[in-house]
């Protein structure tokens, strides 16, 4: 598995808390608005921009020029949080790193916070609500699909993983439960402990999928 080639330049749309304001439209016009937001990634760096607030002639502004650098070096990957307010940066030579992009953040730029090594790293994804980070390395003898917690960086629990995917293991979306497939069968934990608590038998599984938010009936679709 060969990892693509890092973008000349990609752009990534974040608004955090976009349900919940579509939600709440109709209430108080006092509600602050939540900021809009540009994550560019680029040969040199990973940076954020702030978009001007324009629901107001009087208080429109101009957008600066530059953004933010959450980090500088080659990278080979970024991935958002569900609520927009989390980045996740893969540097070949440091390894994944967290950058915090709250308003309460003193400072944006990305840290390590993963409790063992994660150069290797090739594919991520964060769970449903955000509070797993799951991982994928080359194959090298031992477990390379890795459960991370995505607040400390400590590792929860990794499973064997051949091929270069990340759509074989999942979660309700509470993420109360998460299905991991295998040879002829899904196998699925109490994501709290990690403890399996049941498995789906089907012959020749090669596919499944899970709904992600709320209020689609939990099913689950085997192929």
């Amino acid at each position: 598995f060969k990892s693509p080639e890092t973008p000349t330049k990609r752009l990534i749309f974040i608004s955090s808390e976009i349900q919940s304001n579509m939600s709440n439209k109709n209430a108080s016009t006092n509600t602050d608005h939540q900021p809009i937001r540009l994550l560019a990634r680029s040969k040199q760096a990973v940076e954020l921009y702030t978009l001007p607030d324009t629901s107001s002639a009087t208080e429109a502004t101009k957008i600066k020029k530059g953004g933010t650098i959450l980090h500088e070096g080659k990278t080979t990957l970024h991935v958002l949080s569900p609520n927009g307010q989390v980045v996740f940066i893969h540097d070949v030579s440091v390894g994944l790193l967290r950058s915090d992009l709250t308003e309460n953040s003193a400072n944006y730029k990305a840290q390590t916070f993963l409790k063992e090594d994660s150069k290797a790293v090739q594919l991520a994804k964060c769970s449903p609500r955000g509070s797993f980070l799951v991982t994928w390395e080359r194959h090298s003898g031992v477990n390379n699909l890795k459960v991370w917690e995505s607040n400390n960086g400590t590792l929860l629990t990794s499973f064997s993983c051949k091929k270069a995917t990340l759509t074989g293991l999942q979660w309700t979306h509470d993420e109360k439960f998460a299905f991991h497939l295998v040879t002829n069968e899904i196998h699925i934990y109490d994501a709290n402990t990690w403890k399996r608590v049941g498995k789906v038998r089907c012959q020749g599984v090669s596919s499944f999928s899970l709904p992600s938010v709320k209020g689609v009936a939990p099913n689950i679709i085997v192929s």
